[in-house]
């Protein structure tokens, strides 16, 4: 089970072994670190130490099952670790390779307790605590997987994997000074690593230097041709500088990404790439969340004129909206496996909501002038209206404050209600609550706080019944919302919003 010098290495940086973890090591009896992170980490090796116990068999077998286990024999490596587990409980190295192989294997709780346990039998390999801080920022535990990193750090400065990782989490937490500080002692070492140009290129980004972005972004795919992750980004940039043909026609990357959030629905129809639509049935699949399925109908009635009929799988909340809103256009449910409507004969071609706009907004004047393109339930709006009144005088505004994802990364998007004050300090305002989870305590401390009551509509679901939530949202006077699906749906039926 020797890994050929010249074949890409086993710790997924795209590099030759040989170039790689292999100019490193392993030596014997030794294993390199297992990539966790959800971001392009530089590849590293160190030492797990060798088991001291005293057969040789055995000793073969575990690193038997170290080499299969990298070569992506999950499941054969399991077969060889079980036992040599058994046989070697309070053996670090055999407790690490356990862990590694619990996570592959889709048990995370098992493998954050394993590595836990390998890193009080190994405490001074930094492999370990690498791999242990992997874990525990894949658990949500940030600032325990950051501790752990500069652990590994400490113990082997020319870890250059730790350095990515540590740049992760500072970019995560909004340092993105520091991250970019990391980044770059990296590609001080390793300036061939597509994986790092990648993550600057999302630190230029995110500070708005996007001519910085994409230099790194194109350099990360002059090192490595075909990288759909630094195809993806480059998208994002030109779109944010507002080229944004050139940003549409590489946004299918999106769908080849190594951890791609979008999975692709499999439809036998060919995949329509701009052809004329007239007499054509075009079948339209939406993706990505609620927000963004709302986003991208936007350019529905474009594609409703141009086809002689249009079928759109979307988001069962969204049927009765989009039905209404989309009256001359077919819509269904999505379901998964596909079924039904969306596989009927008759269909010439096929398309992601989010393809649609590569061939419908090429440029920002190809926008259209409208005011809303979603229709609410008028019944519903009057009846809306009807309650709102009862609050009493002042404007009726619509609050939301984050996403229901949660995260590091995604959190420095949002706030906390609390942080709210120069806006619920309004006492001629009647605030209504459009936060579409369990955030009752959050509405108690604002009550707490600034002493103003933010009205909880009767009666509806906000999350599940986006058909009533659209009519409630039309019958306000003013939405104030992070960027959620609150946004969109507040944008689409024309309501004045404050994101």
């Amino acid at each position: 089970m020797s890994i050929n010098r010249n074949a890409p290495c086993p710790c997924g940086s795209g590099k030759k072994y040989k170039h790689c973890c292999g100019s490193l090591g392993p030596k014997p009896g030794t294993a390199e670190p297992v990539r966790t992170l959800p971001r392009n980490e530089s590849a590293g090796a160190a030492s797990v130490a060798t088991d001291t116990g005293n057969s040789p068999a055995l000793d073969q077998q575990i690193n038997t099952a170290y080499q299969l286990f990298y070569a992506g024999n999950v499941e054969e490596a399991h077969q060889l670790c079980e036992p040599a587990l058994a046989a070697r409980p309070e053996s670090g190295k055999v407790v690490h390779l356990a862990g590694l192989i619990a996570q592959r294997r889709g048990n995370p709780d098992l493998a954050l307790a394993l590595l836990k346990r390998a890193a009080e039998l190994e405490p001074l390999s930094p492999v370990v605590q690498g791999n242990l801080g992997s874990f525990l920022y894949l658990a949500g535990e940030a600032d325990a997987a950051f501790d752990c990193f500069q652990k590994a750090l400490e113990l082997d400065p020319g870890y250059v994997g730790t350095l990515n990782n540590l740049g992760n989490i500072e970019r995560d937490r909004g340092n993105l000074d520091q991250a970019r500080i990391y980044y770059e002692k990296v590609l001080s070492q390793h300036p061939d690593d597509a994986g790092v140009w990648l993550n600057l290129a999302t630190i230029c980004k995110e500070a708005g230097q996007h001519e910085q972005a994409l230099a790194c972004c194109q350099k990360a795919l002059q090192l490595k041709p075909q990288y759909p992750d630094a195809e993806f980004n480059l998208s994002l940039n030109w779109l944010m500088k507002g080229m944004l043909a050139r940003g549409w026609a590489g946004y299918d990357a999106r769908f080849r990404m190594e951890r791609a959030a979008v999975p692709v629905r499999r439809f036998s129809p060919p995949l329509w790439q701009g052809q004329d639509l007239g007499g054509k049935t075009l079948l339209v699949w939406g993706e990505q969340g609620v927000g963004d399925e709302i986003l991208f109908a936007s350019v529905l009635p474009d594609v409703i004129r141009a086809a002689k009929r249009v079928i759109v799988e979307c988001e069962p909340r969204l049927v009765t909206l989009f039905a209404r809103s989309f009256p001359t256009a077919d819509i269904i449910p999505r379901s998964d496996p596909a079924r039904g409507r969306a596989l009927a004969p008759g269909i010439d071609y096929q398309s992601p909501a989010g393809n649609l706009p590569r061939w419908f907004r090429p440029t920002l004047e190809s926008f259209p002038a409208q005011a809303a393109y979603l229709v609410p339930d008028a019944e519903r709006v009057a009846r809306w209206k009807d309650w709102l009144d009862t609050l009493g005088p002042g404007p009726k505004v619509g609050v939301a404050w984050r996403s229901m994802m949660r995260g590091m990364a995604r959190d420095r998007h949002y706030s906390t209600l609390t942080q709210w004050s120069r806006i619920l300090a309004n006492r001629e305002v009647n605030f209504i609550n459009l936060q579409y989870d369990q955030c009752q305590p959050e509405l108690e401390s604002a009550r707490e706080a600034f002493g103003v009551k933010i009205h909880i509509p009767p009666g509806i679901d906000l999350k599940d019944e986006l058909d009533e939530a659209a009519a409630l949202t039309a019958a306000l006077d003013l939405v104030i919302t992070a960027g959620t699906s609150v946004a969109a749906t507040s944008g689409a039926l024309g309501q004045k919003t404050w994101m």
